[in-house]
């Protein structure tokens, strides 16, 4: 204390210091769609998910890339916590492996934006003189921000496509790349009162294509129907603002109230085109004007989607082509960094989409190499018979690891988005199973049984194994799904690790995997510290409190912490904590045995 003259100097010491518990049931998993924030990890909820991407619709994408939509939609009904990669290709040179042979590079057709660009042209900037003059019009192929920014003037040394200069005022694109942002048109018309039409203010329509046709009486035929879905009152005036103080700028208004759209804007150049008298309805006398050339690229193609999906499993979306590459440069890789990001992007449970196999060995990768703290829920592929699934086991998903759970087989169910009966990976149950059974119990509970793993949307399995192929699948750590006279129960647990030991639980790995994220939070705090008793005694006890919690609830049997730093760890500023950890087992087997006297 610095202080040394008389007087009362006062200091507030917080001991009330514990483990703090962590999210026990967040989710993450890669998917194929029409719609959505693409090539970007985005962390969504029950609402959200279907706000950005959409329903799920197996005509999409088909039965080897629909299904990731309703497996996501599935963990959504008891969880709501899900990180999303949304995959679509950017780049026209990806590395793919077209015939399982040596991975090769070939062309790709690249994703675009669906788009709408206004251009301006403000006096003098041309030698001109006249009034300033506005017009629109879809530009093709702007597959990248840097494209879009460019029509905007913010990337000065490219040219927009089909432009001789960077003259654009303001370009509206879908949120995502992707074909299905076609859908929307745009329109601007003078405010109906004169005097909020005198001060610049505009009516913004954004409209947005139904399913249901309109017939028209001028042409005798049936075409595109489109209704407002949005309205706005807007100015294309940077500066102005409504009497709250909000602005009414037409980029601040669209972006901050409306999802599907976004928009970019040269502010100086709105600004110049409005005090010159830009009247910026003229381009919509004829009605609204649809965004335009958006497109999904290969991402239908098989091989395209297979890397794509395994590549932003592993935090990794695309090849890129380095100038120097054809003198023997490596090519570099860009990467979603945040899959990688084990202190601020946590999820415990990755989850497959039914997808090849290529893209389940990405998810083994991702969770027992990069991650090393969250399991992968996997399925065995579309097997009909139990022979064949174990073929597959042997052969292909050769997976040998605590970090992976695999399972059987698929079932048909009821899809009330499409109105008929699907077959869906068993994933889709077990990304509804897991969170279920996390809010009815605790997560050291498995996700089996009858009393939480009965799933009743099954309309046929198929194949139910009998119990001799059951004792096969178990020997094999497949978890089936099996047929009962009480209904289709998830009839397993166990991860792919081979060796017989606790890890091979799936509930035994996600207790002690949730105990080493919440224990490395809370030691991280110690790092600096002064490497004495007060210090271990003080992580030894707060760690003893966390894991009494766990014990009293069923979780294990018994626990044992021991702190401290022998002489060359002080020396070398370590301390260790060893935990023992003694995990509450299931049952597995019931002998019941009758004794007649």
């Amino acid at each position: 204390m610095a202080n040394v003259s008389p007087g009362v100097f006062t200091k507030i010491i917080d001991l009330s210091e514990y483990v703090r518990n962590v999210p026990s049931t967040i989710g993450f998993m890669c998917i194929v769609s029409e719609k959505g924030p693409d090539n970007q990890l985005i962390f969504t909820n029950a609402r959200d998910f279907y706000v950005d991407f959409g329903e799920p619709n197996i005509n999409y994408g088909g039965k080897s890339f629909g299904q990731g939509m309703y497996v996501a939609s599935s963990f959504l009904r008891n969880s709501d916590s899900l990180f999303i990669i949304r995959v679509l290709p950017t780049s026209s040179d990806e590395k793919v492996n077209p015939s399982g042979g040596e991975p090769a590079t070939i062309p790709v057709v690249p994703a675009a934006y669906s788009n709408l660009a206004f251009y301006g042209e403000v006096p003098g900037d041309y030698g001109l003189d006249a009034t300033s003059s506005l017009y629109v019009r879809s530009e093709f192929g702007l597959n990248s921000e840097k494209e879009c920014l460019t029509i905007v003037n913010q990337f000065d040394n490219i040219n927009p496509p089909g432009m001789g200069s960077s003259d654009g005022a303001l370009l509206f694109i879908g949120q995502g790349r992707g074909a299905w942002y076609n859908n929307y048109k745009i329109s601007v018309t003078p405010h109906a009162n004169t005097i909020r039409a005198a001060e610049g203010i505009y009516i913004f329509d954004i409209w947005k294509k139904q399913n249901a046709l309109d017939w028209n009486p001028d042409t005798g035929q049936w075409e595109e129907s489109f209704e407002i879905v949005q309205t706005f009152e807007v100015s294309f005036h940077p500066e102005k603002m409504d009497s709250s103080g909000d602005s009414m700028f037409v980029q601040d208004t669209v972006n901050k109230y409306f999802t599907d759209i976004i928009v970019y804007a040269d502010r100086d150049r709105c600004r110049a085109m409005c005090e010159s008298g830009t009247d910026w309805s003229i381009p919509f006398l004829d009605g609204p004007i649809r965004l335009q050339n958006g497109s999904d690229g290969d991402i239908n193609d098989s091989a395209v989607a297979t890397m794509l999906l395994a590549r932003a499993y592993t935090g990794m979306l695309r090849r890129i082509k380095s100038l120097s590459e054809e003198e023997g440069a490596v090519a570099s890789e860009e990467y979603v960094d945040e899959v990688l990001d084990t202190e601020d992007h946590y999820f415990t449970i990755v989850l497959d989409g039914g997808y090849p196999s290529d893209v389940k060995t990405a998810i083994w990768d991702l969770c027992r190499n990069l991650r090393k703290d969250c399991v992968g829920i996997i399925d065995n592929g579309d097997n009909k018979n139990v022979k064949d699934s174990l073929t597959k086991r042997r052969y292909t998903h050769t997976y040998n690891t605590f970090y992976l759970a695999l399972y059987e087989c698929y079932s048909k169910i009821y899809d009330k988005y499409v109105g008929r009966d699907i077959w869906v990976t068993p994933v889709y149950h077990m990304a509804n199973v897991i969170p279920y059974t996390d809010n009815v119990a605790e997560l050291w509970y498995a996700p089996a049984g009858f009393n939480r793993a009965t799933l009743d949307d099954i309309k046929t399995i198929r194949f139910s194994p009998r119990l001799g192929e059951r004792d096969q699948m178990y020997l094999e750590q497949i978890n089936p799904i099996v047929k009962f006279n009480v209904g289709y129960t998830v009839w397993g647990q166990l991860t792919t690790q081979k060796r017989p030991t606790a890890l091979q639980d799936l509930n035994i790995v996600r207790l002690v995997l949730y105990c080493k994220r919440a224990l490395e939070q809370f030691c991280k705090f110690y790092i600096f510290e002064l490497n004495d008793a007060y210090t271990w005694n003080a992580i030894s006890s707060n760690i003893d409190k966390f894991l009494k919690v766990i014990k009293d609830k069923r979780g294990l049997y018994s626990y044992g912490v021991e702190v401290g730093a022998t002489d060359y760890e002080i020396k070398a500023k370590q301390i260790h904590v060893n935990v023992t950890l003694n995990p509450t087992r299931v049952v597995e087997q019931i002998y019941l045995n009758f004794y007649i006297v």
